[in-house]
């Protein structure tokens, strides 16, 4: 598995230097960036696409609500507001409005800046549901949304139409539109925004693309680890939940492990691949994690913990090196400066990284594609 330090490494390796001041800032910069920029290059990596799901659930309308504008207070009469409410919006006539917070079983407030106009006498109805969802940091991009219990395909749309099928055709059963857009909340994330108001729950599936994640973790090699039924015990309280998805290089010796292209962490390289090595699943507390191996044993024993760079063995890997050395600029030479990499190498490995990709997707079947040219009458039967 590649690491970030595995790319670090690398460069050390190719600008001669070791980690150490102002150079570890540039390599680690340099990597940190080349690690975006492979997602800005080609859009559609179909070794990116990921599946995730997204529960929904059917919006409350139980009772009656008194709105009163100089205070900004929805009142509700006949039941109390979900617990969740400060993450919902309210629908109130035909607008929907964020809810700031919840300040009591009864008690709601909006926004400042999004709300009714006038007060609303009491007896008005309304909808509460969540209708922005917050996707996961690591949606770069939605592919396709479905709902399995319908076997339908959501068509995304902008925010004006979106809105406009959910006040033509009212109460939903399940949603039939979705919009994208940037989360207010949560800085960096995509939001689905469905307006539908929903009488049952609904899960929905969609595929995405997955981009860099926010928190990196470089290298991370501090006291000691104990592996023992899947979990592992650092000597140190330094494990987050961050390190989930990490890759946990656990030293077979008393020497620190190195990914396949060693390490340079003083002046000379130092390679030692007598290691298990192994993914961070699940945060525990701040000395123990679940790791992916279950049968691994290990007692006090060196190790490198460092962010998993998941991109395909191959091609891929070769385009994220020469990425990182792209990112990282120029290099001394006798008396001149001069590219690391150039402009060609890096096309040529995007060229390369992107066949390798479109392979692993041809249709191995020949059988499957004479399906699309069946006519109605060969699968349905003879029509007299």
């Amino acid at each position: 598995m590649l690491t970030i330090a595995d790319l670090m490494a690398t460069l050390c390796v190719a600008i001669g230097q070791p980690l150490s001041g102002t150079s570890e800032q540039q390599v680690r910069t340099s990597v940190y960036n080349a690690w975006a920029r492979i997602f800005a290059l080609k859009s559609d990596w179909k070794y990116f696409h990921r599946v995730g799901n997204l529960q929904m659930i059917a919006a409350q309308s139980t009772g009656t609500i008194t709105f009163v504008l100089s205070t900004l207070q929805v009142t509700l009469a006949g039941a109390t507001w979900p617990a969740d409410a400060a993450d919902m919006h309210i629908r109130l006539g035909n607008a929907w409005f964020p809810v700031f917070r919840r300040v009591s079983d009864t008690v709601i407030e909006l926004s400042g800046d999004q709300h009714p106009v006038d007060d609303l006498a009491a007896g008005t109805a309304y909808h509460i549901q969540k209708v922005m969802h917050p996707l996961p940091v690591e949606v770069g991009n939605i592919v396709h949304v479905v709902n399995p219990s319908q076997n339908i395909s959501l068509l995304q749309n902008t925010l004006s139409t979106t809105l406009e099928l959910s006040d033509a055709y009212g109460m939903f059963t399940q949603p039939s539109s979705y919009s994208l857009i940037a989360s207010p909340k949560y800085p960096g994330r995509w939001c689905m925004w469905i307006p539908a108001i929903l009488t049952t729950d609904s899960l929905l599936s969609y595929l995405y693309v997955q981009c860099r994640p926010q928190h990196v973790i470089y290298r991370e090699a501090r006291g000691t680890v104990t592996l023992a039924s899947g979990v592992a015990t650092f000597s140190d309280a330094i494990v987050k939940d961050i390190w989930e998805g990490c890759v946990l290089r656990v030293s077979l010796t008393n020497e620190q492990p190195t990914g396949p292209f060693g390490d340079m962490p003083v002046s000379d390289l130092v390679f030692n691949d007598d290691m298990y090595e192994m993914k961070v699943t699940k945060y525990l507390t701040s000395t123990t994690c679940r790791v992916s191996s279950t049968v691994t044993v290990a007692s006090a024993s060196p190790y490198v913990l460092s962010s998993h760079v998941d991109v395909r063995s191959g091609a891929a890997e070769i385009l994220m090196q020469r990425l990182c050395e792209d990112q990282f600029g120029i290099r001394p030479v006798g008396n001149h400066t001069e590219g690391l990499t150039s402009a060609r190498k890096v096309r040529e490995a995007l060229l390369d990284a992107a066949a390798e990709d479109a392979i692993s997707f041809r249709e191995s079947n020949p059988m499957i594609p004479a399906w699309y040219n069946l006519r109605l009458r060969d699968i349905a039967g003879s029509v007299s």
